[in-house]
Parts: structure tokens; C-alpha cells; sequence
């Protein structure tokens, strides 16, 4: 296991990359002839980036989407020990090499998530 988005655990092999940005707000008030005022407003908002690849699974694409469109937290869990709520803002599917039968047997999906926090 490599991390836990919901209920579904990504293997070490599926994730590309996992990329977290955090941002602190700041109101800037430009000043003639001193330096900016700057002053912080509100917390910081924390955004992931998750890029994986699944192999000959069919089903997950169609998962993740269905936890994005249902719009509820959920967590995201990485073998490090860091839990955060999360809601996925951007999911994006790329199929490819498909089979006989049309189904891909390569599915890259990147999401964007953002942390929840009430």
C-alpha cells in the first residue's frame, strides 16, 4: 500500500507522483514611496496533486469519478501517516491499449485534491 483515497488503496506501483502545495493568503496594499503593506487573511489552503497509473483494473476510473461527483469529503491517507479530508476538485482519465473486447487494459488518472476543513 502506498496511500488510501476513500476506500480504494493505490499498491506502490500505480503512483506516479504525489505533489502537495500549500498556500498562505495575503492581502498586499501598495504604498508610494514605502515598502507594501501586507497583511495575512484567512488560514492557508493545502492542494495535492496525485498522479497514478492502474494496469488491467477496470473498475477504478469509474470509482474515482463517482467519489468526485458525489462532492463529500473523503480521506486520503498516505503511508507516511498523514491523513487529510479531502475533496477531489479535478479528475482526469486516460485510457489506453485497449482489448478484444474494448475494455483499456492502461488507465492514467490524475487528481486534483484540496483539503477540507470545517
Amino acid at each position: 500500500m502506498v496511500c488510501m483515497l476513500g476506500f480504494y488503496i493505490f499498491d506502490i506501483n500505480d503512483v506516479e507522483t504525489i505533489k502537495k502545495q500549500i498556500q498562505y493568503k495575503y492581502s498586499r496594499k501598495e504604498r508610494i514611496g514605502n515598502h507594501p503593506h501586507t497583511q495575512a487573511v484567512g488560514k492557508w489552503n493545502e492542494k495535492i496533486d496525485f498522479d497514478a497509473v492502474l494496469y488491467y483494473d477496470k473498475a477504478s476510473a469509474f470509482i474515482f469519478q463517482k467519489m468526485a461527483e458525489q462532492k463529500i469529503p473523503v480521506w486520503f491517507v498516505m503511508l507516511s501517516g498523514e491523513a487529510l479530508e479531502v475533496t477531489i476538485d479535478d479528475i482526469t482519465i486516460k485510457r489506453s491499449y485497449f482489448d478484444k473486447g474494448g475494455q483499456p487494459l492502461k488507465q492514467e488518472v490524475s487528481f486534483v485534491l484540496e483539503a477540507y476543513y470545517d
